[in-house]
């Protein structure tokens, strides 16, 4: 026996059997060889027990122990004293020792007690207790494996399919080796299964834990755990298992980490036998529960379902389909297409630039955010309104009414059925609809072409154009000055504001008008069109139809050629239907219609206000014969239903009233007036003519003839009795006129309270006015037998005229009088007097003109008028007898020159005229500056070079000739009013620059140039060569400053010396050549051409032509002799010499600057 100190001691024992005690200290026991016991004492002793089966004893206090054994093959044994019993110990595996607590300050480390593979030979056999229980080795390495309420770390054994208990506390649990089974129990417990097919054990609460491994197919079992409990996200790399209405948790350790290869879990097993395989780990992983979820996709295409609550889920790579489900979610896509599912008004979706090409798939009203391209709303009445953002989006609707916006960019937006309405801020914005998908509309910021299938377009901002298709379109414009396009279809135009540019193209169109200069455009046989104006309208042309729009400050609308439709409003309208029959209907108001074709109708109603008919023509009553062909009949149309009055223009002779009270205004032809029933007024004006009315009307009627323009003093109330047609009539005659008023029948019996008589007269003249009854104007008729005739009461003189030479004869107002006293002014008309085939005396030559108020004869006998002429200078009554004086003129012929030779034989002098003959002639002109006169005929000319002028005389002007000009070959046609009997030929004029009539000019007024000719037919003026401008010429011997006068109509040359040339009184040409030359014309129409060198150039008198060219150096002009002078710069555009103008004092100066020609 050996026994320590108080001390830390070393006690070794001997071969025997030793007891060694250590008492206090830290002691070290060794003992040897032999059954050896140790007792450490107290102390944290070292205890070696040696060879032999040694026993190691412990007691309360003792400390904490450590026990070495390193010999195998022995039977070792620990004892505990002092009511140390199994149930208060608790023992543990670190790592390969075994330790035994006791007591919270006692314990027993065995090292080296387990193996990898198990128990180690080296170890303690058994573990005794006071109370009687012993542990083998075997019964310890069961314990181990169950842990305890305490935080274990227990492990397993690489050669055993391990069992091991993690019980209560935070537990480390280590498979190892083999397919173990690891069930961690409550607590927060980290479960290692290592090498082998593990199983994992939950139930229970058995709080967050975490696994580890990375061996084997291993799998999860959750015990009294269904399906549906549980729910599965991404933590990183990790996979985290949920439990729902717990704490409880798996972490399962780089589950999703694609660097390795190996998933630590292959499946989860549920109580119901429910598995799920790993294959579907990232499928749940990305759904979420009811709760605020955090979900994370993975890089492939995941689908991701928030579920209920506030969500967030990311998608990270891969073209992810993210869903928030209910609540206000934030989904975030990364990169790859993705797909985001949107329920929520306060859901947001996260999309980075160059992050794939993403959509949102809504269930409600969405505007995409940025880095989102495409939106879809789903079939939900809270889904209306998709709004895309500055990339080009592809918006698409739903089968409701949607409101499609793809605000910047390149959009495509897709409506779908609905009636849609789509913002469009590009012109390369695409909408697609099919057919039968609804009533759609383009709201446009940007000029716009409406595509297929779309109907409505309108403008806003600053767009200006709007083009439709071939549907029904409605195009709306704006402020600014809008071109509206409808094309095919049915289509209504309003250009709103600003003046606009509308055109219906093919359909029925209607278009809206609010300013006057508003153009509209439409084409023959593009359907039956519709203007609705709020301003005052004149149809254009190939609009069939204008309403005055209600409401607006439109008074007047004006039809067209066509057969127009026209309706007014309630103001007074003024409505004229133009040419056409048109229809027109002025509703309320006090409405004016003017009607100028037989087959227009007005339409009012009963109460439409008080109106008015201009009538312009007679409107006959048609009937059909056996054929069904429409007939006249004979008879008028009456004015028109509820219409009040009528007003006569044009040549309208027939006026017809209706049952209402119609008031009548006549015009200056002879008509016919019947005003039916009613209390009539018929309004004769003074210059009417002879007027017939028919007054048939109740007795209880009151009509009213009303003259105006004559007083009563001038007027004759005379009963005329017609035998030969059976009318007792009264007439109205106006002193020294042709006026005249017939009242037919005006005498006939009354039949049936019927009669024909005029209730009232008046006469108004200068602003005065009286009225005459029945009874007081009838008391003023005489008859016509008290008549006395017109009689001849001297001759005129004989008048003498002259072809060419105006004249104005004025003749004696006693030529022709008569007895009566009414009769003292006599109506007057000349006439020829000779008589037609119908046997009336024929009227007066075109050239002559009689004024029968002053008796003054007036005209300009033409050429071929020479001879005598015969007239009667008619004196008419007031009832119509005349009598006749007869007046002879005699014409003498003009003096006229001889007509120049046609064809002659030898050149003609420059400045010659060649006249027509007012046959068919042939001028033929020469190399000098001819004159041609056409008068008449169809003449031919044919030049040879100058600078050339056809004159047309004989009254012909510009517009008669300039409006036909045709090209026949090479030859140029000019036509008198289009006519081939008066033409002339210009040969060869677009073929040759030496047959080129420089001007065409008019007596009358107005030329016209060869080269805007030219221009016309699209032609390239061709260039003269300077021989052939120039005639032949001679060449006389000069000397230096040697003046040279030759005979008259000379062509003289100077040489290189500085000449001095003088023409004569004839037609001269001057060319100097080099040299500084002075060149003096004279007078007649000279040519001047000073060739190089500063040259001095007078014109005289006479219409003279300075020619200037290239190189010709600085030549002056004097121009004092008058004329109509030229200078012609050959070779030389306008811009450059006009950009060169310069005044130095007085003088002009003309410089030529070599710029581009143009």
């Amino acid at each position: 026996m050996l026994q320590a100190t108080q001390g830390d001691d070393v006690i070794q024992g001997y071969a025997g059997d030793d007891t060694l005690t250590g008492l206090d200290g830290n002691d070290r026991l060794i003992g040897n060889a032999g059954n050896d016991t140790l007792i450490g004492g107290t102390g944290n002793d070292r205890l070696e027990g040696g060879e032999g089966n040694n026993t190691y004893i412990f007691s309360l206090g003792d400390g904490k122990d450590t026990i070495y054994s390193h010999y195998q093959n022995k039977h070792d044994i620990i004892e505990f004293t002092q009511d140390i019993h199994a149930d208060k110990v608790l023992i543990k595996r670190d790592y390969n020792n075994l330790v035994i607590s006791y007591s919270e300050q006692d314990q027993v480390t065995v090292q080296n007690f387990f193996g990898n593979n198990g128990l180690t030979t080296n170890r303690i056999n058994q573990v005794k207790f006071t109370d009687g229980t012993i542990w083998t080795a075997d019964d310890i390495k069961s314990l181990i494996a169950q842990g305890t309420s305490h935080n274990d770390s227990i492990w397993g054994y690489d050669n055993e399919d391990d069992v091991i208990y993690g019980q209560d506390g935070n537990d480390n649990l280590y498979g190892k080796g083999g397919n173990d089974t690891l069930i961690g129990g409550t607590g927060n417990d980290r479960l290692e299964g290592g090498a082998g097919d593990d199983t994992y054990v939950f139930e229970g609460q058995w709080g967050q834990d975490i696994i580890s491994d990375n061996a084997g197919t291993n799998q999860i079992r959750l015990e009294g755990v269904s399906p549906s409990d549980v729910y599965l996200y991404r933590d990183n790399a990790h996979l985290m298992i949920k439990q729902l209405g717990s704490e409880n948790s798996i972490q399962i350790l780089y589950q999703f980490d694609d660097n390795i290869n190996h998933n630590p879990i292959s499946s989860i097993l549920f109580a119901d036998g429910t598995i799920w395989e790993n294959s579907i780990f990232k499928q749940l992983a990305v759904i979420g529960t009811q709760s605020d979820d955090v979900r994370h996709g993975f890089d492939g295409a995941d689908i991701m379902h928030g579920r209920d609550g506030n969500d967030t889920l990311y998608g990270d790579d891969g073209d992810d389909v993210l869903d928030g489900g209910l609540g206000v979610d934030h989904l975030i896509g990364g990169a790859g297409n993705d797909t985001y599912h949107v329920n929520e008004s306060g859901d947001k979706v996260i999309e980075n630039a160059e992050e794939g090409e993403d959509i949102v798939i809504s269930e409600i009203d969405y505007t995409l955010t940025q880095n989102v391209e495409n939106l879809t709303l789903t079939n939900n009445q809270q889904a209306i309104t998709a709004t895309g953002n500055n990339l080009n989006n592809i918006l698409t609707g739903n089968t409701f009414n949607n409101i499609l916006d793809g605000r910047e960019g390149i959009d495509t937006m897709i409506g779908g059925l609905g009636d849609d309405t789509y913002y469009v801020d590009n012109t390369l914005d695409i909408i697609i609809e099919k057919t039968g998908e609804g009533y759609d509309s383009v709201i446009a910021s940007s000029d716009y072409t409406l595509s297929e299938h779309v109907e409505n377009l309108t403008l806003v901002g600053d767009a200006i154009v709007a083009i439709g298709n071939d549907l029904d379109n409605i195009l709306i414009g704006n402020e600014k000055f809008n071109r509206l396009d409808g094309g095919h279809g049915d289509d209504t135009l309003d250009g709103g504001l600003g003046t606009d540019t509308m055109i219906g193209g093919l359909g029925n169109d209607t278009y809206h008008v609010d300013n006057a200069l508003d153009v509209i455009i439409e084409l023959p046989d593009e359907g039956y069109d519709t203007i609705i104006s709020q301003v005052d309208y004149t149809l254009v042309k190939n609009v069939e139809r204008i309403i005055l729009e209600t409401g607006s400050n439109a008074t007047h609308a004006t039809g067209n050629e066509l057969d127009n439709h026209i309706i007014g409003n309630e103001t007074d309208n003024v409505i004229d239907g133009g040419m056409g029959a048109d229809l027109m209907d002025g509703g309320l108001g006090n409405d004016y219609y003017v009607v100028d074709n037989e087959f227009d109708d007005v339409v009012e109603q009963f109460d439409g206000g008080i109106d008015t008919v201009e009538q312009h023509v007679d409107r006959p009553f048609y009937g059909f014969d056996e054929f069904g062909n429409a007939v006249k009949t004979g008879s008028y149309n009456l004015l028109f239903n509820d219409v009040e009055n009528l007003i006569l223009k044009g040549e309208a002779t027939k006026a017809f009233g209706n049952d209402l009270d119609n008031i009548i205004t006549l015009n200056n032809k002879d008509n016919f007036v019947n005003a039916l029933s009613g209390n009539d007024t018929i309004i004769y004006q003074k210059g009417g003519g002879r007027d017939t009315i028919l007054s048939t009307d109740s007795l209880e009627s009151k009509d009213t003839l009303a003259i105006h323009g004559y007083d009563l003093s001038e007027a004759m109330f005379v009963r005329v009795t017609n035998t030969a047609s059976n009318h007792d009539m009264l007439q109205i005659r106006f002193k020294g006129t042709n006026d005249q008023i017939t009242l037919i029948d005006y005498f006939a019996e009354q039949v049936d309270g019927f009669d024909n008589r005029m209730d009232e007269i008046t006469f108004t003249k200068g602003g005065n006015t009286t009225t005459l009854s029945q009874s007081e104007f009838e008391a003023k008729i005489f008859a016509q037998t008290n008549n006395h005739a017109p009689w001849v009461n001297k001759h005129p003189r004989p008048i003498k005229g002259e072809i060419g030479k105006a004249l104005s004869i004025t003749f004696d107002k006693d030529t022709i009088k008569d007895a009566d006293a009414y009769d003292s002014e006599l109506s007057y008309r000349l006439t020829l007097a000779s008589t037609g085939a119908d046997g009336r005396y024929e009227p007066l030559p075109d050239w002559l003109s009689f004024d029968p108020s002053t008796l003054t004869l007036t005209g300009t006998p033409p050429k071929g008028t020479a001879g005598n002429l015969q007239f009667i200078l008619w004196g008419e009554d007031s009832f119509n007898h005349s009598a006749g004086a007869y007046i002879n003129l005699s014409i003498a012929g003009a003096t006229v020159d001889k007509p120049t030779e046609t064809s002659p034989s030898a050149p003609v002098a420059i400045g010659d005229t060649i006249k027509d003959t007012q046959g068919n002639d042939t001028l033929r002109g020469t190399t000098a500056d001819n004159t041609f006169v056409y008068t008449k005929g169809v003449d031919t000319i044919i030049d040879k070079g100058g600078n050339d002028t056809l004159v047309f005389g004989n009254g012909i002007t510009f517009n008669q000739v300039g409006s036909t000009l045709l090209m026949s070959g090479n030859d140029l046609i000019l036509r008198v009013n289009g006519s081939t009997t008066n033409q002339v030929t210009l040969k060869d004029f677009f073929g040759s620059a030496d047959s080129i009539i420089e001007t065409i000019k008019f007596e009358t007024g107005g030329q016209i140039d060869y080269k805007r000719i030219y221009e016309l037919f699209g032609k390239e003026v061709p260039t003269k060569s300077d021989e052939s401008a120039l005639p032949p010429a001679v060449s006389p011997d000069v000397h230096d400053n040697a003046p040279l006068t030759i005979s008259k109509d000379n062509h003289i040359i100077g040489d290189a010396r500085a000449n001095k040339l003088y023409g004569t009184d004839g037609h001269d040409q001057l060319q100097g050549l080099a040299g500084a030359d002075t060149l003096d014309g004279k007078a007649g129409h000279d040519i001047l051409i000073g060739g190089s060198g500063n040259d001095r150039l007078i014109g005289g008198s006479g219409n003279d032509l300075y020619y200037f060219t290239k190189g010709f150096g600085k030549d002056t002009i004097v121009n004092t002799g008058g004329g109509y002078d030229n200078i012609y710069f050959d070779g030389i555009s306008f811009n450059q010499v006009g950009r060169g103008l310069t005044k130095m004092n007085n003088d002009l100066i003309l410089k030529y600057l070599e710029v581009p020609m143009s």
